[in-house]
């Protein structure tokens, strides 16, 4: 048979537990929360929490098509913004293009080239997408943050 026993001291002193965080970094970001019981007794654990901004391609426009040279390149710009749309800061920009915190890729590939943004403003960014064997037909450029496999944009284009 089952025994329950409880007492005034048994379970949670609270039921929910909210920190400060951060949302100015890209990515996964630790906050520590801690909880306490009716008796006294506290923990902390560490929570990871995420940080997503919104991307948005600036160039090339939807279903551009290039005639086809082996190994030039695709120029490729964009932008990233908070949640709420609000520009990144020189600060936030340079970050992400100096640990390589956004990459790109051309999907429908199969030696997918991927590469990392430079910063060309606040919350502006550019690449290249290229590959010596790329054939004619229709891809997907995709930016990608470094943490998922998801993107966060994508433009289809033609290459003819």
């Amino acid at each position: 048979s089952d025994v329950c026993s409880s007492d005034l001291q048994s379970g949670p002193k609270t039921i929910n537990a909210s920190a400060a965080v951060s949302t100015t970094t890209l990515g996964y970001s630790p906050v520590q929360l801690t909880g306490a019981d009716r008796a006294g007794n506290t923990r902390t654990i560490q929570c990871p929490y995420l940080v997503v901004f919104k991307a948005s391609i600036t160039s090339p426009p939807p279903m551009s098509s290039w005639a086809r040279v082996a190994g030039v390149p695709i120029p490729v710009t964009f932008t990233l913004t908070d949640f709420n749309g609000a520009p990144l800061s020189g600060a936030q920009t340079a970050d992400i293009a100096q640990h390589c915190k956004v990459r790109l890729d051309l999907s429908n590939y199969p030696a997918n080239y991927g590469g990392c943004a430079w910063a060309v403003g606040d919350g502006q960014f550019a690449a290249s997408l290229s590959h010596p064997t790329l054939v004619p037909g229709t891809y997907t450029i995709n930016i990608r943050p470094w943490w998922a496999p998801d993107s966060i944009a994508t433009r289809k284009i033609s290459l003819n």
